[in-house]
């Protein structure tokens, strides 16, 4: 996480199956690297990024969605970091069933 940052953007974030969300400041993150860490430490789970940023669809790890402004539920990792910075307006976890 960034250390200092004067901006903010919260977004909730849902895991599959959990009714309870959590708010993340996406500003508090350098890349989606980080961002994932922070969410399966949160959510006491594992969310899988490939070596080209985008999640992994696997048997043992959740994957990473966002709600673009259009609403439109989007793989994370398929746009550049700041361009998702700008985009997402909520995330949600979903399980390795039910990608």
């Amino acid at each position: 996480m960034k250390s200092s940052s004067s901006q903010s953007r919260y977004v909730k974030v849902y895991k599959e199956g959990n009714h309870i969300g959590r708010k993340v400041n996406l500003f508090a993150f350098n890349n989606y690297e980080s961002l994932v860490a922070a969410l399966s430490h949160m959510f006491d789970t594992t969310i899988r990024l490939d070596g080209d940023g985008n999640s992994s669809v696997s048997r043992n790890h959740h994957t990473l969605k966002y709600l673009d402004k259009d609403g439109y539920w989007m793989v994370a990792g398929d746009i550049s970091w700041n361009n998702f910075l700008s985009r997402a307006q909520r995330l949600s976890i979903n399980s390795p069933r039910n990608p």
